[in-house]
Order: C-alpha cells, then sequence, then structure tokens
C-alpha cells in the first residue's frame, strides 16, 4: 500500500472542521449562559 498524504491532508481538513464546529458550539452556549445570568 502507498501512502497517499493527500487523504491524510483531507482526514485533517475534516478534524480541524469539526474542532471549530465543536469550539463554535461552546462559545454560544458559554455566551448564552452568561447573557442569562446577567
Amino acid at each position: 500500500m502507498t501512502h497517499d498524504p493527500s487523504r491524510e491532508q483531507n482526514s485533517r481538513r475534516i478534524a480541524i472542521g469539526l474542532a471549530l464546529f465543536a469550539a463554535a458550539v461552546f462559545l454560544s452556549f458559554v455566551i448564552r449562559q452568561w447573557l442569562a445570568n446577567t
């Protein structure tokens, strides 16, 4: 089997996208809680 760098880069891009999505959801949740507390 040959090593495919493009597939590795694609999976890394997907992982970065998931991390950004999780961070956005977390930030929206924190901001919503902060606005509810004020």
